[in-house]
């Protein structure tokens, strides 16, 4: 995935809180999301330890919880939990806008799934990325 051509300098200050969130709560953008894969949710589901999960990382605007970052983690928690919603920990970024939330998706990093090139274009693209744009 490239990232040098990316500009989050059109990003807000940096404001988040680490807090649970009831999974009820939580929504994914379907704008600039993927599809849930319930195939990776079941490998989550069977490997799950809190020593390797990430938080999800989620966007509160509009009054609600947008998740841009750990869909398939939330929903593994729920499977170990019998499939019943729960308090999930969660990176909670505030001041956030659709299309910041697309950008930030769009070059997420780490042990994530790597974005399918038509994946990361329609997310730039709800980002009003410049080159994806073009």
């Amino acid at each position: 995935m490239m990232l040098s051509n990316l500009n989050l300098s059109s990003l807000p200050e940096c404001n988040f809180e680490v807090r649970y969130v009831d999974s009820v709560l939580l929504n994914p953008c379907a704008e600039y999301q993927r599809l849930l894969r319930m195939g990776k949710v079941a490998r989550i589901a069977a490997n799950f330890s809190e020593y390797i999960a990430n938080e999800p990382k989620v966007s509160y605007r509009d009054g609600r919880y947008f998740v841009f970052d750990g869909q398939n983690t939330i929903e593994a928690r729920k499977t170990c939990n019998d499939g019943r919603d729960l308090p999930i920990r969660c990176k909670v970024f505030y001041g956030l806008s659709k299309e910041h939330e697309a950008l930030l998706f769009a070059v997420q990093t780490g042990i994530s799934s790597e974005l399918t090139a038509g994946e990361q274009l329609r997310a730039k693209l709800v980002a009003h990325e410049e080159n994806a744009c073009d």
